[in-house]
């Protein structure tokens, strides 16, 4: 049987940048005052969010498909069996040949497969790029504009802290100032990085959900293209090496039971494609949400002792939008 394809589908995930993207230009600014601490960590229940997604009842549909097939397999082994003889016996192909001819295959596979996934990847890579330094030279303006909007009455208010004789009443009004005035330079950065992260993920979404399509495609092509090669190798060897009292019946038997086992295995890698995209776009919508919030982690499971935001019911609304 050929193995489940390769996870080319991981390689979408380091292109989900959000709110952590443009943090770059942030470091430069001088530190807000103390505010309430919020919670830093998201939980979500990934079983409740991988059931809501959109593509889940076509998952549950494949998998449906795919035991139909293991039934029919089971019944033709069966009547199979049933109709062998000690005097009449179906001749088999040797396992070793079935074996090369699925590693061939298995092989072939796995190589086209990553080509294209280097060749996908290439071209969402370039776009990305493209797109984050623009947003970066605007980020640099931005930050630019509110250093000079702040900065010198930042600058006023230090030197009259460090250079007159204040009472302390007037001293705890200037230092008031001084922390607003850093706050809200510190506010208008942070909301702007997040307008240019949902610009940026905006911008991306077209190209991904096209690369995600066209891997998805591809990938069934490529299996309908080996599938349809194996079952004419295993037609072929079955007429090489069928024994001369073998009945047709049994040789038609065998010959639906190649072609259910291939049809199982593509049907398999099928739903591992469409498994993984799902599971890509729940992490994706995961990231989304979490940068959104200034999570800095999301944990999958309960919350358990820990101050944790459930965030489940925000990703699944992100799902069907």
């Amino acid at each position: 049987m050929l193995p489940s394809i390769p996870r080319w589908f991981r390689f979408l995930g380091l292109l989900g940048l959000s709110a952590a993207l443009l943090t770059g230009c942030a470091s430069k600014q001088s530190p807000g005052p103390n505010l309430p601490p919020q919670p830093a960590v998201g939980v979500i229940d990934m079983d409740k969010a991988l059931q809501a997604h959109p593509k889940a009842e076509e998952w549950a549909i494949l998998q449906k498909e795919a035991q139909t097939i293991v039934e029919q397999i089971n019944t033709e082994t069966r009547h199979l069996s049933m109709n062998n003889s000690a005097d009449s016996p179906a001749a088999a192909i040797p396992p070793a040949v079935q074996d090369g001819q699925q590693a061939a295959l298995t092989q072939e596979y796995n190589a086209k497969m990553a080509a294209k996934e280097k060749e996908v990847r290439a071209r969402l890579d370039a776009k990305a790029a493209k797109i984050h330094a623009d947003l970066d030279e605007k980020m640099k303006a931005y930050e630019a504009e509110l250093e000079k909007e702040y900065q010198p009455q930042i600058f006023n208010i230090q030197l009259k802290l460090q250079t007159l004789h204040l009472e302390e009443k007037e001293a705890n009004e200037l230092k008031n100032s001084l922390e607003q005035l850093k706050k809200e330079q510190a506010e208008k950065l942070a909301a702007r990085q997040q307008e240019l992260s949902n610009t940026f993920n905006e911008a991306l979404a077209p190209d991904k959900a096209a690369a995600e399509q066209e891997m998805a495609e591809y990938a069934k092509n490529l299996s309908d293209e080996l599938n349809a090669r194996a079952r004419s190798f295993k037609q072929e060897l079955n007429g090489s090496v069928q024994a001369p009292n073998n009945s047709l019946g049994q040789a038609d038997a065998g010959g639906r039971i190649a072609e259910l086992e291939h049809q199982l295995e593509m049907k398999k890698q099928e739903i591992q494609v469409l498994q993984e995209a799902i599971i890509k776009d729940v992490q994706d919508k995961t990231a989304k949400v979490a940068a959104e919030h200034r999570l800095e982690t999301v944990l999958a499971g309960h919350k358990m002792n820990i101050a944790a935001v459930d965030v489940t019911d925000w990703v699944i609304a992100e799902l069907k939008k």
